[in-house]
């Protein structure tokens, strides 16, 4: 075989395996953005929490977290008795509702699983940058968390939204930063 033969056939070749190369579907990568919105729809149709996902709350958090460089994000979701409650509290009006809301995420993704596994008295960074405390004991589950003043315990109650960049956890009370 001569070298002009050689190199058609590997040209055939690598164009045969590039074709077929071609029709290999691959999942696509998730975006940060594409798993917020996927997550806030999922809330928006969740029961329980038409308060916190009827608000103008999700498009500003999502903004909010696109500019902050985060990779992965869970969030605290509280649900509609619990949002009820806050708002007839006055402490968490003066709180300042930016620092409130980044207090409910962490800029990790934990799953209610991931949280479960965490030692009781772990602190956790939220994205306000201080730390909330897991109470409840390793591997038990419903997890309890608060913050590290405060007497309120937030218990987790559901998982409403996992994903690969994005968690959204259903607990029932809200946690004011200490």
């Amino acid at each position: 075989m001569g070298s002009f033969q050689l190199a058609s056939l590997l040209l055939v070749l690598a164009l045969s395996l590039l074709s077929s190369e071609a029709r290999i579907s691959r999942p696509a990568t998730t975006t940060l953005a594409k798993d917020l919105d996927a997550a806030f729809a999922k809330l928006a149709k969740t029961k329980g929490y038409s308060i916190i996902s009827g608000t103008s709350y999700t498009s500003q958090v999502k903004k909010a977290v696109l500019a902050s460089g985060v990779k992965t994000i869970t969030f605290l979701a509280p649900n509609d008795a619990a949002s009820q409650a806050a708002e007839q509290n006055p402490d968490l009006i003066s709180a300042g509702g930016t620092t409130v809301v980044e207090y409910h995420t962490f800029p990790t993704l934990y799953t209610a699983t991931q949280l479960s596994g965490l030692p009781a008295n772990a602190k956790i960074l939220t994205g306000a940058g201080s730390s909330m405390i897991k109470t409840s004991a390793q591997g038990k589950t419903p997890v309890k968390l608060k913050s590290p003043k405060a007497k309120a315990v937030a218990t987790v109650i559901q998982t409403v939204y996992s994903g690969t960049k994005v968690v959204i956890l259903g607990i029932d009370t809200v946690l004011l930063p200490a």
